[in-house]
């Protein structure tokens, strides 16, 4: 489970029924994209009794959140599903922001695609302006 869409960010490994197992948080400092993997990565050696490298392997599932949230907070998390779920060839599914808000349970409910990828939800059109003249 990966959630960078909120001012909290949270990486959680679950178990087959969905209960969680392992998890990080951190206050969101814009640096998502710093902690996501390496968080990852340690919650997967410490499921991995006595090893020093991750076992990736252990990973069946991934779910993240879509947003709403920032641009780049949003982008990294659904980034690092979707290159899990295609590099590891695991099914992957989004959750809302506001679903998760509602109670954890939510993620239960979520149904893991085969070859699917997580699409973001942005709250707003992007906001592109002119480039600068001179």
């Amino acid at each position: 489970f990966i959630n960078t869409a909120s001012d909290e960010n949270r990486i959680a490994l679950l178990d087959e029924e969905r209960a969680i197992v392992a998890e990080e948080t951190w206050l969101s400092n814009r640096d998502q994209a710093e902690k996501v993997l390496p968080t990852i990565r340690e919650l997967l050696v410490g499921q991995s009794e006595g090893a020093d490298a991750a076992n990736f392997g252990l990973l069946k599932g991934v779910i993240a959140v879509t947003g709403p949230g920032s641009y780049p907070s949003v982008r990294i998390g659904i980034a690092v599903a979707n290159a899990l779920a295609f590099g590891l060839k695991i099914p992957a599914a989004g959750v809302r922001r506001e679903a998760v808000e509602q109670g954890f349970d939510c993620v239960s409910e979520v149904e893991l695609v085969e070859g699917a990828y997580i699409e973001p939800y942005y709250e707003k059109a992007p906001n592109i302006t002119e480039p600068r003249q001179g």
